[in-house]
Protein backbone atom coordinates (compact mmCIF):
# COMPACT_ATOMS: atom_id res chain seq x y z
CA UNK A 1 0.00 0.00 0.00
CA UNK A 2 1.63 3.70 -1.15
CA UNK A 3 2.13 6.15 1.56
CA UNK A 4 2.18 9.75 1.55
CA UNK A 5 4.53 11.68 3.54
CA UNK A 6 3.66 15.48 4.29
CA UNK A 7 6.79 18.13 4.49
CA UNK A 8 6.36 21.09 5.62
CA UNK A 9 9.15 23.69 5.12
CA UNK A 10 9.96 27.58 3.54
CA UNK A 11 10.23 28.42 -0.36
CA UNK A 12 13.63 29.18 0.32
CA UNK A 13 14.17 25.42 1.38
CA UNK A 14 12.32 23.95 -1.07
CA UNK A 15 15.10 22.74 -3.36
CA UNK A 16 16.54 21.55 -0.51
CA UNK A 17 13.71 18.86 -0.51
CA UNK A 18 14.75 15.71 -2.26
CA UNK A 19 12.62 14.21 -4.94
CA UNK A 20 10.26 11.37 -3.71
CA UNK A 21 7.01 10.33 -5.50
CA UNK A 22 4.10 10.13 -3.23
CA UNK A 23 4.95 13.26 -0.92
CA UNK A 24 3.55 16.53 -0.55
CA UNK A 25 5.61 19.68 0.71
CA UNK A 26 3.69 22.52 1.83
CA UNK A 27 6.02 26.21 1.98
CA UNK A 28 4.50 27.96 4.77
CA UNK A 29 5.95 31.47 4.12
CA UNK A 30 4.22 31.81 0.44
CA UNK A 31 1.44 29.03 1.06
CA UNK A 32 1.79 27.14 -2.19
CA UNK A 33 1.79 23.17 -1.99
CA UNK A 34 4.14 21.32 -3.97
CA UNK A 35 3.29 17.16 -5.29
CA UNK A 36 5.95 14.71 -6.20
CA UNK A 37 4.34 12.34 -8.83
CA UNK A 38 6.39 11.76 -11.91
CA UNK A 39 7.36 15.55 -11.56
CA UNK A 40 7.09 18.15 -8.74
CA UNK A 41 4.30 19.82 -9.60
CA UNK A 42 3.54 23.56 -7.47
CA UNK A 43 0.48 24.29 -6.89
CA UNK A 44 -0.07 28.44 -6.17
CA UNK A 45 -3.81 29.18 -6.10
CA UNK A 46 -7.49 27.84 -5.94
CA UNK A 47 -10.11 30.93 -7.68
CA UNK A 48 -13.45 30.51 -6.38
CA UNK A 49 -16.34 31.00 -8.86
CA UNK A 50 -19.63 30.88 -7.94
CA UNK A 51 -21.30 28.71 -10.26
CA UNK A 52 -20.61 26.05 -12.68
CA UNK A 53 -22.22 28.50 -15.63
CA UNK A 54 -19.34 30.82 -14.71
CA UNK A 55 -16.71 27.56 -14.88
CA UNK A 56 -17.60 27.04 -18.38
CA UNK A 57 -18.43 30.41 -19.40
CA UNK A 58 -14.28 31.31 -19.09
CA UNK A 59 -13.05 32.36 -22.30
CA UNK A 60 -9.29 31.17 -21.35
CA UNK A 61 -8.80 29.90 -17.95
CA UNK A 62 -5.52 29.86 -16.65
CA UNK A 63 -3.80 26.87 -15.58
CA UNK A 64 -4.93 26.51 -11.54
CA UNK A 65 -7.61 24.66 -9.17
CA UNK A 66 -11.22 26.41 -9.65
CA UNK A 67 -13.44 25.38 -6.64
CA UNK A 68 -17.31 25.82 -7.57
CA UNK A 69 -19.17 27.64 -4.49
CA UNK A 70 -22.89 26.24 -5.74
CA UNK A 71 -21.75 22.61 -6.46
CA UNK A 72 -18.60 22.65 -3.77
CA UNK A 73 -16.52 20.86 -6.78
CA UNK A 74 -12.89 21.51 -6.98
CA UNK A 75 -11.73 21.15 -10.54
CA UNK A 76 -8.15 21.15 -12.27
CA UNK A 77 -7.45 22.90 -15.32
CA UNK A 78 -4.31 22.22 -16.97
CA UNK A 79 -5.37 22.64 -20.82
CA UNK A 80 -8.37 20.15 -20.35
CA UNK A 81 -10.89 20.27 -17.18
CA UNK A 82 -10.18 17.73 -15.07
CA UNK A 83 -12.48 17.25 -11.94
CA UNK A 84 -11.07 16.66 -8.83
CA UNK A 85 -14.04 15.94 -5.84
CA UNK A 86 -17.46 15.58 -6.06
CA UNK A 87 -20.43 17.39 -4.61
CA UNK A 88 -21.12 16.66 -0.57
CA UNK A 89 -23.89 14.34 -0.40
CA UNK A 90 -24.61 16.07 2.82
CA UNK A 91 -24.16 19.79 4.05
CA UNK A 92 -24.52 21.96 6.70
CA UNK A 93 -26.00 25.76 6.89
CA UNK A 94 -25.42 28.13 9.77
CA UNK A 95 -27.65 31.01 9.88
CA UNK A 96 -30.81 32.51 11.11
CA UNK A 97 -33.82 30.50 10.67
CA UNK A 98 -35.46 33.39 9.43
CA UNK A 99 -32.90 33.08 6.77
CA UNK A 100 -33.36 29.76 5.66
CA UNK A 101 -34.66 28.87 2.20
CA UNK A 102 -38.49 28.80 1.61
CA UNK A 103 -38.02 25.41 0.28
CA UNK A 104 -35.24 22.91 2.13
CA UNK A 105 -33.01 20.56 0.98
CA UNK A 106 -33.67 16.95 3.41
CA UNK A 107 -29.85 15.55 2.84
CA UNK A 108 -28.83 19.42 4.65
CA UNK A 109 -28.94 20.32 8.63
CA UNK A 110 -29.81 23.21 9.17
CA UNK A 111 -28.40 25.02 12.47
CA UNK A 112 -29.90 28.29 13.93
CA UNK A 113 -27.88 28.89 17.30
CA UNK A 114 -28.46 25.61 19.37
CA UNK A 115 -31.38 24.33 17.14
CA UNK A 116 -31.14 22.08 14.77
CA UNK A 117 -33.06 21.44 11.82
CA UNK A 118 -34.06 19.55 8.34
CA UNK A 119 -36.52 19.56 5.97
CA UNK A 120 -39.02 16.84 6.27
CA UNK A 121 -42.23 16.49 4.58
CA UNK A 122 -42.21 19.98 3.64
CA UNK A 123 -41.33 21.76 6.97
CA UNK A 124 -38.49 22.44 8.87
CA UNK A 125 -38.52 20.44 11.77
CA UNK A 126 -36.13 20.40 14.79
CA UNK A 127 -34.16 17.82 15.51
CA UNK A 128 -33.07 19.08 19.08
CA UNK A 129 -34.25 21.51 21.71
CA UNK A 130 -31.37 23.71 22.49
CA UNK A 131 -32.35 24.12 26.04
CA UNK A 132 -31.23 20.90 27.87
CA UNK A 133 -31.62 17.24 26.03
CA UNK A 134 -30.77 16.65 22.55
CA UNK A 135 -27.28 17.52 20.96
CA UNK A 136 -25.60 20.44 21.50
CA UNK A 137 -23.00 22.10 18.98
CA UNK A 138 -19.87 23.21 20.79
CA UNK A 139 -17.47 25.98 18.83
CA UNK A 140 -14.24 26.29 20.64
Amino acid sequence: MASIKFICTSSAKLNDVPFNPGQIIFCQDVRHIYVDGTERVGYQEIIKLPTELSRQALSYPIRSFYFIDETKILWEFDGTWHQISYPPEKQIVFDDKDNFPVIGDHNTIYVDGLNMYRYIDDRYQLMNSGSGGGSVWVEI
